[in-house]
């Protein structure tokens, strides 16, 4: 069998040489993209964002569509695809993992790699948080960590929640998160209470969140449960604090009996370290944490006074075992391949982009930008909805897949695959970025 998984991943590597560069579609391939895109269109209600379908080919940061033509692939499924297009690990992993007697597991009768997910996840979870239970989605886990938070402070169950946060798009994540959109026709059971979050350009920022807060306590003594945290907002723009700014929020949690939920969806193993809680210095204050995206699965890791009471959380299902062994490599990986650390491959990756974004700036093409391990936002010079996404799908024409993020200023995003993407892989993507920003 291994002999015939090799030659299936030889056969992969075959189609993935021809990916060389970005080009554009094959000749003759008019109707392969336009007939599928039609039919999802009036399938599901709505067109998708830009004209993206995939061949099921690939090559590191490189992808193909049905129509042969190739792009960079800087937005990796929302951050899923860490290392790429066609990595022979990963697809050998799940051509393992699709001979397993189930493709799905649960929590009431799994297999082998349920268990690996959940020690994986246990060794390198941040602080007190050891306790893991893995789901199927981010949103599902950040679920989860709000049962398990208010199981443990009942009959507390107010969120505080942070000017421009996103926590998922459940019903009641929905109105933790801080989003106009995600909010349309739903009602406001008055769960989340706004505190702003850092701004650069407040001395008195922390000062400023810090009253908000003590605003809430003393208009809902006893009902606060919690505070929902990322340390780099995600769906905001790419936003991040300082340590300080976290610390003096979270003492202030501790004061008043609130527990710390550190959302690390987005952050986790992209910042150069397993969790953006390390780089800072601050695992030890968290009490829940959950993690997804670039796991291949997601998790609510917990400190083990919020371990619940049994039947609280559960679901048929637990994670797909492809899912489930491929967030064991993923760990692993990152370590083992040196992504993390202030030397590692991550952080090296970030000042290549922080050198040619400040570059940028200097020269007038952007405003601002943020650049933390394999997360990248900028700030162009337009930067209302409609520009964005008109520059977003003028870099989809030009040849790069990126997204865009924030309420206003709009930022233009990109989630790297730092798993296979170098500093000197960067001319060519950001020479089309440079070419999209620039002037009519």
């Amino acid at each position: 069998m291994n002999d015939l998984f090799e030659k299936l991943l030889d056969e992969t590597e075959r189609r993935a040489r021809r990916i060389e560069a970005v080009r554009g579609p094959a000749p003759g391939s008019e109707g392969a993209l336009n007939d599928p895109l039609d039919a999802i269109t009036a399938l599901r209600g709505r067109p998708l964002f830009y004209p993206f379908i995939g061949s099921g080919a690939g090559r590191g940061a490189l992808v193909e569509l049905l129509d042969g033509s190739v792009k960079w692939d800087f937005i990796t499924g929302i951050g899923t695809n860490f290392f790429g297009h066609a990595d022979r690990q990963i697809l050998r992993t799940c051509l393992n993992a699709a001979l397993s007697d189930i493709p799905i597991q649960g929590h009431l009768e799994p297999n082998a790699e349920y268990a690996e997910f959940l020690s994986a996840v246990s060794r390198i979870a941040p602080g007190r948080c050891k306790l893991v239970w893995p789901s199927m989605s981010g949103t599902l886990a950040n679920e989860n960590a709000l049962k398990i938070i208010r199981a443990k402070k009942r009959p507390a169950f107010r969120v505080l929640a942070f000017d421009g946060a996103f926590a998922g798009r459940s019903t009641t994540l929905s109105e933790i998160t801080d989003s106009e959109l995600n909010k349309q026709g739903q009602a406001d059971l008055g769960q989340a209470l706004r505190i702003p979050f850092h701004d650069p350009r407040d001395p008195r920022s922390a000062e400023r969140t810090l009253e908000a807060m003590d605003r809430h306590f003393e208009k809902f003594p006893g009902e606060i449960c919690a505070i929902h945290v990322e340390l780099v907002q995600g769906e905001a723009g790419f936003r991040p604090a300082p340590a300080d700014f976290f610390s003096a929020v979270f003492d202030r949690c501790r004061r008043e009996n609130v527990a710390v939920w550190v959302d690390e969806i987005q952050t986790f193993g992209r910042t150069g370290e397993y969790f953006m809680l390390d780089r800072l210095g601050l695992a030890e204050r968290a009490d829940v944490v959950t993690i997804g995206k670039l796991l291949c699965g997601s998790a609510a890791c917990f400190a083990p006074e919020f371990n619940p009471p049994a039947g609280l959380i559960s679901g048929t299902y637990a994670g797909y075992t492809a899912g489930l062994a491929l967030g064991c490599l993923v760990i692993r990986r990152l370590s083992e391949e040196g992504h993390l650390g202030e030397k590692g491959k991550t952080r090296a990756l970030e000042r290549a982009v922080t050198e040619k974004m400040e570059t940028w700036k200097e020269n007038g093409l952007i405003t601002d930008y943020t650049a933390l391990g394999a997360m990248a936002a900028l700030t162009p010079r337009r930067s209302d909805l409609d520009s964005i996404r008109a520059l977003v799908r003028r870099l989809f024409d030009l040849g790069l897949c990126a997204y865009y993020a924030g309420h206003g200023p709009y930022r233009l995003r990109m989630l790297l695959p730092g798993g296979c993407l170098t500093p000197s892989d960067l001319a060519a993507p950001f020479d089309i970025l440079e070419r999209g920003l620039a002037p009519a």
